[in-house]
């Protein structure tokens, strides 16, 4: 069953987006802390939805609505698209129900991601298939910095 996200589910959340890091961003020297995912899943609860098989959440899709900078518009922006590997055949029918919603937001586009590892090809020709076009392409470079800020100081 595809639904909404509530409050109770954020735990799970938290966790299936620790392993989507695990799984996804390992090559990229990211560290995972459920608590900030956690935080994530709350700032996001409404515009979160999940995927639940036997009581027990197996596939997530977060994300947030935002204002497009170009006209205003709403554009939904995906954060996260995870769904546990025996339960991968639910994914598509997550994406389905949040182009629904999406709809019912008033929101005119949605921007999904996707890792370069070894499925990104195969993920691209399904965004493809679904009427997803190619927009922009980030390259990441480690510099480390760790909790510093822009205006920090060295002393």
């Amino acid at each position: 069953m595809i639904r909404e996200a509530r409050l109770e589910d954020v735990n799970r959340i938290g966790e299936l987006m620790g392993e989507f890091t695990q799984e996804s961003l390992g090559k990229y020297d990211f560290d995972i802390n459920l608590e900030h995912c956690k935080n994530i899943a709350i700032n996001y609860l409404d515009s979160t939805l999940i995927c639940e098989i036997d009581n027990n959440v197996v596939g997530v899709l977060a994300g947030e609505v935002k204002e497009n900078n170009l006209d205003g518009s709403k554009v939904y922006h995906e954060l996260a698209w995870y769904v546990k590997k025996p339960y991968r055949k639910y994914g598509i029918s997550l994406l389905r129900e949040l182009e629904k919603k999406c709809k019912d937001w008033g929101v005119s586009h949605i921007i999904v991601g996707l890792m370069e590892n070894y499925k990104a090809d195969k993920l691209t020709e399904l965004y493809k298939r679904m009427g997803y076009v190619p927009m922009e392409r980030h390259l990441i470079k480690t510099i480390g910095g760790g909790n510093g800020s822009p205006t920090s100081k060295a002393v």
